[in-house]
């Protein structure tokens, strides 16, 4: 499975006009008063998620838009009609999510020499061979992909077992609904939630361990069951030859260690380029030695498929746009002004009226997965 070996691209579009002013509208807050060239105006509105690069990103490479691996998945397990119930881009993952969950029937050790792609696993698993967490989690992470949602898998290491060792395989994927990274458990068949929103990895471990996962909620199966940490321990589906999973204490533990894993171009792990969080409680719990990122909640936690845009006055009552992406298998920029019709392209130009006026960009995919809207509103008087 090659689909890790183009870089991701980043895409722009810019007025060719003189910049009038280096400010940058995109900074202010709703309320704030600026002065254009065509007059004073109030920003209304101000929703736009930024461009961020650093050296955790650029050790992803996430384009795979027509591998055939990915094609061949996506059709085989009929997974367009696997997220069709989803109404939502989180409830079709989710779907995924649970459909690798069922899709690997027995959980146990992997046979010998075992395939570390998607659709060698799944040929196993027809044969009635078992796979452990590791392997579950590369089918929704392949999964994922063929449908055109940027995932990542990330392995995990705790102090002590829960019954299945001290180490634990997840996902994470971009939430365009969200506008983060989320963490699902197709293993267990949950995700997590704080409030109303699904956390990532790191988040999940410092609610754990910071504050006894007394804010947590377990979300369980395409049914939404809703569960408490106090409800631990939650069993999950009896094995032959293994036993029962159950998500435990030392299950939440298992979060000790949060690593990210990319993956080569030929779609395997690439253990060289992993990199690890880490705190003072890990100390005299041995574990590989990678670097770390100096702001774990941030770093390893980059927007993506965004519309970053950078808003500058021009002349008269205009504002020239700058869009920039950072959007595996980007297909291009669309935009609507005032509520309008979508147009393709992202606008170089956005001319003002006396009143409200609302520019909207997003970034689209060759999958046809829509990024999330960034928006802009100004008040010309």
């Amino acid at each position: 499975m090659k689909c890790a070996g183009v870089v991701l691209g980043i895409a722009a579009a810019w007025a060719l006009t003189a910049v009038a002013s280096g400010d940058d509208l995109a900074t202010r807050k709703p309320g704030d008063i600026v002065q254009l060239a065509g007059g004073e105006a109030v920003v209304t509105a101000m929703d736009v998620q930024p461009l961020v690069r650093n050296e955790f990103s650029d050790r992803f490479k996430f384009d795979c838009f027509g591998e055939a691996s990915l094609n061949t998945l996506r059709r085989q397990e009929k997974l367009d009609e696997v997220v069709a119930p989803g109404k939502t881009e989180f409830e079709k993952q989710v779907l995924l999510s649970h459909w690798a969950h069922k899709r690997v029937k027995h959980f146990g050790g992997p046979p010998p020499n075992a395939p570390v792609d998607a659709l060698g696993i799944l040929k196993c698993v027809d044969a009635d061979k078992t796979f452990n967490c590791g392997y579950i989690a590369e089918v929704l992470r392949e999964a994922l992909m063929s449908m055109g949602y940027v995932s990542r898998q990330i392995g995990l290491k705790g102090a002590r077992g829960d019954g299945n060792g001290d180490e634990h395989s997840v996902v994470e994927v971009w939430s365009n609904q969200y506008r983060k990274w989320i963490i699902l458990d197709p293993t267990l068949d949950m995700y997590f939630l704080k409030g109303q929103t699904p956390l990532n990895s790191f988040e999940l471990r410092q609610e754990w361990f910071y504050n006894k996962g007394q804010a947590l909620t377990i979300v369980i199966g395409n049914n939404a069951e809703r569960r408490r940490t106090a409800d631990m321990p939650i069993k999950r589906e009896t094995h032959a030859g293994f036993g029962t999973l159950e998500l435990n204490a030392n299950s939440l533990g298992k979060f000790l260690y949060v690593d990210y894993v990319p993956a080569t171009v030929d779609g395997k792990p690439d253990y060289g380029q992993m990199f690890i969080t880490k705190d003072k409680l890990c100390e005299g719990v041995p574990y590989h030695t990678r670097i770390c990122p100096k702001d774990p909640a941030t770093e390893p936690y980059w927007p993506m498929q965004q519309a970053a845009l950078t808003l500058t006055p021009g002349d008269a009552a205009t504002i020239e746009v700058k869009a920039e992406t950072m959007t595996p298998d980007f297909d291009k920029f669309r935009h609507r002004v005032d509520a309008g019709a979508w147009t393709d392209g992202a606008p170089g130009e956005w001319k003002l009226h006396k009143g409200r006026n609302t520019l909207e960009v997003q970034a689209v995919n060759k999958f046809g997965v829509e990024g999330a809207v960034s928006k802009a509103g100004l008040e010309l008087k």
